[in-house]
Formats: C-alpha cells, structure tokens, sequence
C-alpha cells in the first residue's frame, strides 16, 4: 500500500483548517465544562474562556495545546483562575 494511500497509519501532516476545527472543538467543550460546573449560562462562560490566557494558547496553533484533551485544557483553565482568586 502506498504511503498516502487512504487508511495508511502512518502520521500526516494535519491542515490549518483540521487544525482549527481541533480548537473550535476542544473549545466549546472546555466552555461547556465551565458553564456546567460554575452554573454560569454558555455566554458567560464563553466570555470567561476566552478572556483567558489558556484560550490564547489554544488559539496559537504552535503551541500544539489543541492536541491535548479538553479535561486537560479545562485543568489549565481552572489553574489560572485558581491564581488570579489568591492575588
């Protein structure tokens, strides 16, 4: 089987727009995350989100944050205003 042939395993180079879609993804299920736990309504807690600077690192596809799973992104997320309560 040819090395770009359908179904092959091997790893390829993913779009811009693969890359993209990963963040929108990865995204609204993080701010689905805070609004269920916090109580706060999906608005909001797409405000809260995006005021972050994790959203910003999910948003910077070099970083390669949105490979990571949204629990670990909602973790980052709950670190850093975890910070912020105890400035």
């Amino acid at each position: 089987m040819p090395s770009d042939a359908p179904g092959n395993a091997q790893s390829r180079e993913l779009t811009s727009e693969q890359k993209r879609a990963m963040v929108q993804t990865v995204s609204a299920l993080v701010v689905s995350c805070i609004a269920e736990d916090t109580g706060v309504s999906i608005e909001e807690a797409f405000s809260q989100f995006y005021a972050s600077s994790v959203a910003a690192q999910l948003d910077e596809l070099d970083t390669l944050l949105y490979r990571e799973g949204p629990g670990y992104i909602y973790d980052l997320y709950l670190s850093e205003n975890a910070d912020k309560r105890f400035q």
